[in-house]
């Protein structure tokens, strides 16, 4: 008789899951929310904001996206957002995307972050690699949003979107992702540079329950 009360639970939990997905209203993916709350100033670094192809905005599948430079104490680092409300095709792996565009992904690894927030601290985890193409190469740290919760990993990502829209939540999710580019990218500095562009930003992106 337990046994399948807890059958039961499970395929009510199924079914509100995949009723949520496809049935329930979700955040258009074309509406852009980062402009105004992402400002071009975060702390010490000054932004600008750079155009985006359409081949790149082809291979991301949405118009919106923020694709910036950050320059403070003369380094430079470049921000993509790429928003995709409740979308979640609208979001890949930054490596798919370098793939997409020629260029090859070396080293890739787990990293964590520790961030000052409210009082607290916690551990913000990041996907670092090294990407690189004839002429150029970047070392990446970038992570996902969906709600309250931040993760390094694509399937947690999906994940959670399911899980927002099986509870009737209507929180969006974003990739961020933060390059030093050329010569700052075999800098031993370099992570710490993105990692402190980071804990600026994050004051930004962590307000609420949405983005």
């Amino acid at each position: 008789m337990m046994k399948n009360k807890y059958y039961a639970i499970i395929l009510m939990l199924l079914f509100t899951a995949i009723w949520s997905v496809f049935w329930y209203m979700s955040v258009p993916s074309d509406t852009n929310v980062f402009k105004n709350r992402i400002p071009l100033d975060i702390g010490s670094w000054h932004g600008e904001d750079l155009p985006i192809s359409k081949d790149t905005l082809e291979i991301l599948e949405t118009k919106n996206a923020i694709f910036r430079r950050y320059t403070s104490g003369g380094v430079s680092v470049t921000l993509w957002v790429v928003y995709a409300g409740e979308n979640r095709k609208a979001i890949h792996p930054m490596e798919v995307c370098y793939k997409a565009s020629g260029w090859d992904i070396g080293t890739r690894a787990p990293h964590l972050i520790e961030i000052s927030h409210n009082g607290k601290y916690k551990k913000l985890p990041c996907v670092k690699l090294m990407a690189m193409s004839k002429k150029d190469k970047g070392l990446v740290l970038y992570f996902y949003k969906t709600g309250n919760r931040f993760t390094d990993s694509y399937y947690r990502q999906q994940l959670n979107v399911i899980l927002e829209q099986a509870m009737l939540r209507q929180s969006e999710s974003a990739l961020f992702g933060i390059t030093a580019e050329g010569k700052l990218a075999d800098d031993p500095k370099a992570v710490l540079i993105i990692e402190d562009f980071i804990k600026e930003l994050f004051q930004y992106i962590s307000r609420g329950k949405k983005i």
